[in-house]
């Protein structure tokens, strides 16, 4: 019984394991895991409603910005190796994100909020920041 168990246990965790490591193939993939992204940090966002919790879910939040940012800079590198796909904007992420921002300026209104928010986009800005600066460098050296 142990070894049945064991081996559904395995092949379980196989299974996760091959589906992670799948890389998104194309903009809509990007754009579906954009919205969920998005409407999962929307949702921990609704779920604060003072400084307290803001501060319990600090954390969290700075997990969900960096999950955002690393699929950013992945599309941003997708976007790169097949020069013929179009940035164009999706709809559906520009209302997921209008979310995001509305959640955030409520939560500015709190007093301490605004700090307690930076400090969670921190790592995920200084990604970003990082990767702006690398992508300009390989666009200088082309030239």
């Amino acid at each position: 019984m142990k070894k049945k168990s064991f081996k559904i246990v395995l092949i379980s965790l196989s299974f996760v394991f091959i589906l992670s490591s799948c890389s998104l193939t194309s903009k809509e993939e990007f754009e579906l895991q954009g919205q969920v992204y998005l409407e999962q940090l929307t949702s921990e966002l609704k779920k604060i409603n003072d400084l307290n919790e803001l501060k319990h879910k600090k954390n969290k939040l700075a997990k969900n910005f960096n999950r955002i940012t690393q699929l950013m800079i992945s599309y941003h590198l997708f976007l790169e190796k097949y020069p013929q796909v179009s940035p164009s904007p999706c709809d559906t992420l520009a209302l997921s994100a209008s979310a995001v921002k509305s959640e955030l300026l409520r939560l500015f209104e709190i007093e301490g909020a605004r700090e307690v928010i930076i400090g969670a986009e921190k790592e995920a800005y200084l990604k970003l920041t990082l990767m702006e600066e690398s992508f300009s460098r390989e666009k200088k050296e082309r030239l």
